[in-house]
């Protein structure tokens, strides 16, 4: 089975000790904390109406939350979607279903990440996706400067019919998440001469 990529952000690593440091926060990180924490049952919301003093979950509500097994998180892929206008586009994704921990665990994850300084701020929301077609990745198409800038040849596609052949198709179901990772910008062929990203480090999930 292959590498199910779910990208949180672009990291800005321009020096080996920012490398290092951000791998140092990624292996000190409290996971089964965090994935306990994104417990629907304890994420804080002003916005219910039962909770009159606009605070989120008590003290001792938490501590039986964090004391509970938790679960492994899954993940569950199922249609196809477009990135840019179907007519024209070059990238088609699943979205992630399933679990409804999984946004709430990734974005405090991102949010750890960019509070640290290692995640560009970005004025748009987290949208988790796991790519299936990628037309950058065709042979011939990439230009000879790689990466995602202006060098690179853009190669797009009319969707609309695969779109609709794929509607409810699905991809995986309840799939653990097994590792998180911090991998190198931009993908590099292995041993087969397939495409992929290097792993500067990977821990472990609970």
């Amino acid at each position: 089975m292959g590498t199910l990529h779910l990208t949180l952000g672009v990291m800005s690593l321009l020096s080996q000790e920012r490398i290092d440091a951000s791998l140092k926060l990624l292996s000190e990180l409290n996971l089964r904390e965090l994935l306990s924490s994104a417990n629907s049952r304890s994420i804080e919301r002003t916005d219910d109406p039962s909770n009159s003093t606009g605070q989120g979950t008590s003290k001792e509500e938490t501590t039986t939350i964090d004391a509970e097994e938790v679960k492994p998180l899954k993940v569950t892929l199922r249609g196809l979607e477009s990135m840019h206008t179907p007519s024209k586009t070059s990238i088609l994704y699943a979205s992630p279903t399933g679990d409804d921990r999984l946004y709430s665990f990734c974005k405090k994850l991102k949010d750890t990440f960019t509070e640290a300084g290692f995640i560009l701020e970005e004025n748009r929301p987290l949208k988790l996706h796991a790519t299936i077609i990628n037309t950058v990745y065709v042979p011939g198409v990439r230009g000879t400067g790689g990466g995602h800038g202006k060098s690179k040849a853009k190669l797009t596609l009319d969707a609309r019919e695969i779109l609709e052949d794929f509607e409810d198709f699905g991809w995986m179901a309840d799939v653990r998440v097994e590792k998180l990772a911090i991998c190198k910008m931009g993908a590099q062929k292995n041993e087969d001469g397939e495409e992929e990203y290097a792993v500067e480090l990977e821990v472990g999930m609970p």
